[in-house]
């Protein structure tokens, strides 16, 4: 009636009573889930060499919602490539501490950081669009897109006076 009742086995009955110990009336410690492949640290010195590394790279800050955020934008980028590059560069500056997998990496620049590897659609204007579209020969976009990014630093000097 026990087993039926629980809906146990004999092999669930016989373990329990294995693991009781009849001297203290208290069973063994469950040891599910331990395992000696303890997750990796990332200490303050990892996180710093790292932030220096995509803060090397140049950010784009986004056009019309510049007030709404402060995310930066990496153009051309993503995590596989910003890895093996930080591998490269940690190997030339010799860094001894440094992160070994992908996927602390990612961990950590998300944790850390606020940044994205696409410009969002909403923050392309027709003249950046135009300018990224023509044919290097063409000076009368590159002559557009230049004043536009003038007019862009001028307003973003008056908000800021204010």
């Amino acid at each position: 009636m026990f087993k039926n009742t629980l809906w146990v086995s004999n092999q669930f009955i016989q373990s329990a009573l294995d693991k009781y110990d009849k001297s203290t009336g208290n069973c063994e410690k469950d040891f599910r889930g331990r395992h000696n492949n303890k997750k990796k640290v990332c200490t303050a010195a990892i996180i710093k060499g790292m932030c220096d590394h995509v803060n090397s790279f140049q950010p784009v800050e986004s056009n019309y919602t510049r007030n709404d955020t402060n995310k930066v934008y990496l153009a051309d980028l993503n995590f596989s490539t910003m890895f093996k590059l930080y591998q490269t560069w940690a190997e030339e500056n010799s860094f001894v501490q440094r992160v070994h997998t992908a996927r602390q990496y990612r961990d950590i620049v998300n944790k850390e950081m606020n940044i994205a590897f696409y410009i969002p659609k909403k923050d392309q204007c027709d003249v950046c669009i135009a300018f990224k579209n023509c044919l290097p020969s063409q000076t009368r976009a590159q002559d557009q897109y230049n004043k536009r990014i003038q007019d862009n630093i001028e307003i973003f000097e008056e908000t800021r006076q204010k």
